[in-house]
């Protein structure tokens, strides 16, 4: 989950520019490596949700995996378990172009939650997911999105998705108040099932300065 590669090659452009004129000679080259490695490096963790995607660790069906396990994440799951799925697993596919998603509802009603560092002070900011009910494809389950940003009021909203198909929700939070970390937590509200047990699928988490709401697309679904 990291930045675009067009803000990747600005920067990087821009380090190795500082850094071309320290060494001259052979050395130019040993240091314009070395700038591009920690280049890539500040900026891909730079801003990045850990682990958004939850493909750590892989699983091979399903696994109720011990929060240890899962980088990135924290659960007040009753088992303290984060149940992830692999694509596929009981005939549910995950959205395109990801092999692995959770299901938020382990074994109780919980909080998936991870705090996220480096969003520059001052900058406009969003997040994006993936959500599915499990189900019913015509009753919906419903999951609360709360992002905490230093001193500022919390910002929270509830999303509501059937079993019929996965929902990207794109949404705009505001300006980034500043430059401590912010927190994205996922807290399962209810069911379809009415089983506190089963229901909210999530994966594709992304919290950062790129997260822009796209043009509203006829048949597009999404918080735009």
């Amino acid at each position: 989950m990291g930045l675009d590669s067009q803000y990747l090659s600005s920067r990087t452009r821009i380090h190795m520019h500082n850094t071309l004129h320290i060494s001259p000679g052979s050395s130019q080259r040993a240091v314009r490596a070395t700038a591009l490695v920690a280049a890539a490096l500040v900026i891909t963790n730079a801003y990045a949700v850990e682990n958004g995607d939850f493909s750590i660790p892989s699983v091979q069906g399903m696994k109720q995996a011990p929060q240890a396990e899962v980088k990135g994440w924290r659960t007040t799951d009753a088992a303290k378990v984060i149940e992830i799925w692999q694509d596929g697993y009981n005939k549910f596919k995950a959205p395109p172009g990801f092999k692995q998603f959770v299901e938020v509802n382990a074994t109780s009603h919980s909080i998936l939650s991870q705090e996220v560092n480096g969003i520059a002070a001052g900058s406009t900011y969003g997040f994006s997911f993936f959500h599915r009910g499990r189900h019913s494809p015509t009753e919906a389950d419903s999951i609360e999105v709360t992002v905490k940003d230093g001193n500022s009021a919390p910002w929270k909203k509830v999303f509501t998705t059937t079993s019929a198909d996965w929902q990207n929700y794109v949404v705009p939070v505001g300006t980034k108040n500043g430059s401590g970390p912010v927190t994205i937590e996922f807290r399962s509200v209810s069911t379809a099932s009415g089983d506190p047990s089963i229901g909210n699928f999530l994966t594709g988490v992304k919290l950062d300065s790129t997260v822009k709401p796209p043009a509203c697309i006829a048949s597009v679904p999404g918080e735009y």
